[in-house]
């Protein structure tokens, strides 16, 4: 009994460190940050949810770019597809992809919207264990 709860415990130590490295990867190598967009606020961290297995975070940019180029550079890059009910020709359009790597998933919003001088991008990711 002593040596299952201990193997358990393994278990679970090791799986909440394995979920952090690819988590903390992810973040870092899977930002998906438009080319020459300059950082318009500080990264914004959700942990509300972290109890259910999700951590999520938001990133505001903007670039000089005309909104139909930037999300075109999403779709084509990033593979991300218009949401449902968004059209191309809208002031703002959302984009969205879910990704899964073993059983961590990884799901990015994307809301591209044109203001007076260029682009607003707005990039929510979450990064949550799947069954």
């Amino acid at each position: 009994m002593k040596m299952k709860l201990s193997f358990l415990a393994s278990l679970a130590v090791g799986s909440l460190g394995l979920t952090l490295v690819v988590a903390s990867g992810l973040m870092h190598i899977g930002q998906a940050r438009y080319p020459g967009a300059a950082r318009a606020a500080n990264v914004r961290l959700d942990i509300s949810a972290i109890h259910h297995g999700y951590l999520g975070w938001q990133e505001l940019y903007t670039t000089k770019d005309a909104m139909p180029d930037v999300w075109r550079w999403y779709t084509r890059v990033l593979a991300m597809e218009l949401e449902e009910g968004t059209r191309s020709e809208d002031h703002c359009v959302k984009l969205a992809r879910v990704q899964r790597f073993i059983t961590i998933g990884r799901t990015i919003g994307v809301s591209v919207c044109s203001v007076c001088d260029g682009t607003l991008v707005s990039v929510y990711q979450t990064i949550h264990l799947s069954p």
